[in-house]
Protein backbone atom coordinates (compact mmCIF):
# COMPACT_ATOMS: atom_id res chain seq x y z
CA UNK A 1 0.00 0.00 0.00
CA UNK A 2 1.59 3.51 -0.62
CA UNK A 3 0.98 6.20 1.29
CA UNK A 4 1.31 9.89 0.36
CA UNK A 5 3.26 12.92 1.91
CA UNK A 6 3.57 16.40 0.78
CA UNK A 7 7.06 17.79 1.81
CA UNK A 8 6.33 21.53 2.31
CA UNK A 9 9.46 23.07 0.89
CA UNK A 10 10.91 26.72 1.53
CA UNK A 11 14.41 28.32 0.19
CA UNK A 12 15.64 30.24 1.95
CA UNK A 13 18.87 31.12 -0.40
CA UNK A 14 16.91 34.16 -1.53
CA UNK A 15 16.89 37.96 -1.04
CA UNK A 16 13.41 37.34 1.15
CA UNK A 17 14.83 34.91 3.42
CA UNK A 18 18.19 36.98 3.89
CA UNK A 19 16.80 40.30 5.65
CA UNK A 20 14.03 38.01 7.23
CA UNK A 21 15.88 34.90 9.19
CA UNK A 22 16.66 37.24 11.91
CA UNK A 23 12.80 37.84 12.08
CA UNK A 24 11.63 35.66 15.38
CA UNK A 25 8.59 34.75 14.00
CA UNK A 26 9.87 33.59 10.78
CA UNK A 27 10.13 29.80 11.66
CA UNK A 28 7.10 30.20 14.05
CA UNK A 29 4.88 31.10 11.08
CA UNK A 30 6.74 28.96 8.23
CA UNK A 31 4.79 25.72 10.92
CA UNK A 32 1.68 28.02 10.93
CA UNK A 33 1.37 27.96 7.39
CA UNK A 34 2.31 24.70 6.98
CA UNK A 35 -0.61 23.74 9.33
CA UNK A 36 -2.88 25.96 7.92
CA UNK A 37 -2.74 23.78 4.45
CA UNK A 38 -2.62 21.09 5.80
CA UNK A 39 -5.68 21.11 7.42
CA UNK A 40 -7.46 24.06 6.53
CA UNK A 41 -7.30 25.63 9.94
CA UNK A 42 -6.62 29.16 10.16
CA UNK A 43 -3.53 30.61 11.89
CA UNK A 44 -5.12 32.23 15.34
CA UNK A 45 -7.15 28.74 15.94
CA UNK A 46 -3.73 26.78 15.29
CA UNK A 47 -2.10 25.96 19.05
CA UNK A 48 1.46 24.48 19.85
CA UNK A 49 3.02 22.71 22.47
CA UNK A 50 5.84 21.15 23.60
CA UNK A 51 6.58 17.08 24.82
CA UNK A 52 8.86 16.54 28.05
CA UNK A 53 12.43 16.82 25.40
CA UNK A 54 11.27 20.19 23.48
CA UNK A 55 9.76 18.31 20.40
CA UNK A 56 6.78 20.97 18.96
CA UNK A 57 3.56 19.30 19.18
CA UNK A 58 0.14 20.05 17.80
CA UNK A 59 -2.42 20.85 20.48
CA UNK A 60 -5.46 22.21 17.84
CA UNK A 61 -5.84 20.70 14.98
CA UNK A 62 -6.22 17.68 17.18
CA UNK A 63 -4.60 14.15 15.96
CA UNK A 64 -2.21 15.89 13.66
CA UNK A 65 1.43 15.81 13.57
CA UNK A 66 4.02 18.57 12.46
CA UNK A 67 7.55 17.98 12.15
CA UNK A 68 10.13 20.50 10.30
CA UNK A 69 13.81 20.53 9.55
CA UNK A 70 16.35 23.18 8.47
CA UNK A 71 19.43 23.04 7.22
CA UNK A 72 21.64 25.43 4.34
CA UNK A 73 19.27 27.20 2.06
CA UNK A 74 16.17 25.15 2.76
CA UNK A 75 13.67 24.07 5.06
CA UNK A 76 10.79 21.20 5.10
CA UNK A 77 8.12 21.02 7.02
CA UNK A 78 5.69 17.72 6.89
CA UNK A 79 2.15 17.70 8.59
CA UNK A 80 0.31 14.49 9.17
CA UNK A 81 -2.26 12.31 10.55
CA UNK A 82 0.29 9.83 12.06
CA UNK A 83 3.54 10.43 13.86
CA UNK A 84 6.49 11.68 11.60
CA UNK A 85 10.18 12.81 11.36
CA UNK A 86 11.79 14.60 8.83
CA UNK A 87 15.37 15.78 8.24
CA UNK A 88 17.32 17.48 5.18
CA UNK A 89 20.57 18.24 4.90
CA UNK A 90 22.59 19.64 2.53
CA UNK A 91 25.58 17.11 1.08
CA UNK A 92 28.92 18.04 1.27
CA UNK A 93 32.62 16.48 2.25
CA UNK A 94 32.60 15.38 5.88
CA UNK A 95 34.95 13.02 7.99
CA UNK A 96 33.60 10.11 7.76
CA UNK A 97 35.53 8.89 11.10
CA UNK A 98 31.91 10.78 12.15
CA UNK A 99 30.44 7.23 11.57
CA UNK A 100 33.15 5.17 12.65
CA UNK A 101 32.41 7.15 16.27
CA UNK A 102 28.95 7.37 16.67
CA UNK A 103 27.19 5.18 14.02
CA UNK A 104 26.39 1.63 14.36
CA UNK A 105 28.41 -0.75 13.09
CA UNK A 106 26.17 -1.70 9.91
CA UNK A 107 25.54 1.50 9.37
CA UNK A 108 29.20 2.51 8.95
CA UNK A 109 29.95 -0.55 6.78
CA UNK A 110 27.28 0.42 4.50
CA UNK A 111 29.05 3.99 4.32
CA UNK A 112 32.54 2.65 3.58
CA UNK A 113 31.14 -0.02 1.11
CA UNK A 114 30.48 2.44 -1.18
CA UNK A 115 32.95 2.65 -4.12
CA UNK A 116 33.50 6.02 -4.75
CA UNK A 117 33.84 8.98 -1.95
CA UNK A 118 30.64 11.36 -3.77
CA UNK A 119 28.74 7.61 -3.02
CA UNK A 120 30.12 7.60 0.90
CA UNK A 121 29.08 11.18 1.64
CA UNK A 122 25.30 10.65 -0.04
CA UNK A 123 25.39 7.19 1.99
CA UNK A 124 26.53 9.00 4.83
CA UNK A 125 23.91 11.64 4.71
CA UNK A 126 21.27 8.76 4.05
CA UNK A 127 21.72 7.40 6.99
CA UNK A 128 22.37 10.62 9.10
CA UNK A 129 18.99 11.92 8.27
CA UNK A 130 17.30 8.37 8.64
CA UNK A 131 19.15 8.54 12.17
CA UNK A 132 17.37 12.26 12.74
CA UNK A 133 14.06 11.17 11.08
CA UNK A 134 13.54 8.34 13.91
CA UNK A 135 15.08 10.56 17.06
CA UNK A 136 12.50 12.95 15.87
CA UNK A 137 9.62 10.63 15.60
CA UNK A 138 10.13 9.11 19.01
CA UNK A 139 10.72 12.96 20.64
CA UNK A 140 13.66 12.04 21.87
CA UNK A 141 16.32 14.08 19.95
CA UNK A 142 19.79 13.20 21.27
CA UNK A 143 18.74 11.68 24.35
CA UNK A 144 18.64 8.32 22.36
CA UNK A 145 22.56 7.41 21.38
CA UNK A 146 23.23 7.06 17.72
CA UNK A 147 24.54 3.51 18.11
CA UNK A 148 21.71 2.20 19.89
CA UNK A 149 20.00 1.74 16.57
CA UNK A 150 20.57 1.22 13.12
CA UNK A 151 19.00 2.00 9.77
CA UNK A 152 20.40 -0.02 6.79
CA UNK A 153 18.82 -0.92 3.07
CA UNK A 154 18.06 -4.19 3.13
CA UNK A 155 17.13 -5.49 -1.00
CA UNK A 156 15.44 -2.25 -1.07
CA UNK A 157 13.49 -1.59 1.63
CA UNK A 158 14.86 -0.24 5.14
CA UNK A 159 15.06 -1.96 8.27
CA UNK A 160 15.51 -0.17 11.70
CA UNK A 161 17.15 -2.22 14.28
CA UNK A 162 17.24 -1.39 17.88
CA UNK A 163 20.91 -2.64 18.50
CA UNK A 164 20.48 -3.96 22.26
CA UNK A 165 18.04 -6.14 21.84
CA UNK A 166 17.72 -6.77 17.81
CA UNK A 167 14.03 -6.10 17.68
CA UNK A 168 12.93 -4.67 14.45
CA UNK A 169 10.73 -1.55 14.04
CA UNK A 170 7.57 -1.54 11.76
CA UNK A 171 8.22 1.65 10.08
CA UNK A 172 8.18 3.01 6.85
CA UNK A 173 10.57 5.17 5.16
CA UNK A 174 11.34 7.24 2.27
CA UNK A 175 14.92 8.61 1.07
CA UNK A 176 15.81 10.90 -1.79
CA UNK A 177 18.69 13.89 -2.75
CA UNK A 178 16.45 16.61 -3.78
CA UNK A 179 17.04 19.75 -5.69
CA UNK A 180 20.76 17.46 -6.75
CA UNK A 181 21.90 18.36 -3.11
CA UNK A 182 19.71 17.96 -0.45
CA UNK A 183 19.35 14.33 1.43
CA UNK A 184 16.13 14.02 2.51
CA UNK A 185 14.35 11.37 4.46
CA UNK A 186 10.83 11.00 6.03
CA UNK A 187 10.28 8.09 8.42
CA UNK A 188 6.29 7.38 9.14
CA UNK A 189 5.17 5.59 12.39
CA UNK A 190 3.26 3.01 10.41
CA UNK A 191 4.48 -0.45 9.27
CA UNK A 192 5.49 -1.54 6.09
CA UNK A 193 4.08 1.31 3.45
CA UNK A 194 5.58 2.44 0.82
CA UNK A 195 6.20 6.56 1.18
CA UNK A 196 5.58 8.69 -1.69
CA UNK A 197 6.55 12.35 -1.26
CA UNK A 198 5.56 15.49 -3.72
CA UNK A 199 7.62 18.14 -2.67
CA UNK A 200 5.74 21.78 -2.32
CA UNK A 201 7.21 25.15 -3.30
CA UNK A 202 5.79 27.13 -1.02
CA UNK A 203 8.70 30.01 -0.80
CA UNK A 204 6.65 32.68 -3.13
CA UNK A 205 3.35 32.10 -1.51
CA UNK A 206 4.74 31.75 2.09
CA UNK A 207 7.14 34.88 2.37
CA UNK A 208 4.46 37.20 0.24
CA UNK A 209 2.48 36.61 2.96
CA UNK A 210 5.01 36.87 6.04
CA UNK A 211 5.99 40.33 4.37
CA UNK A 212 2.44 41.54 5.03
CA UNK A 213 1.92 40.22 8.20
CA UNK A 214 5.08 41.96 9.41
CA UNK A 215 4.15 45.65 7.95
CA UNK A 216 0.57 45.39 9.64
Amino acid sequence: MNVKKTIYVLNTQGFDYQNLKRHPQYSKWFKYYCVRAHSGMQFEHIQFGENAHGKPILNLPKDTHINVSHTDGCSVCVVSDTNVGVDVEKIEAIDLDIAKKYFALLEYRYITDAQSSISRFNRFFEVWTMKECYLKLLGMGMYKALDSFSITPVQGRYQLVETEDEMMQRCSFFHDIVYGKYALSVILDVANHDLEVELLDITKNFNTEFYLMVKE
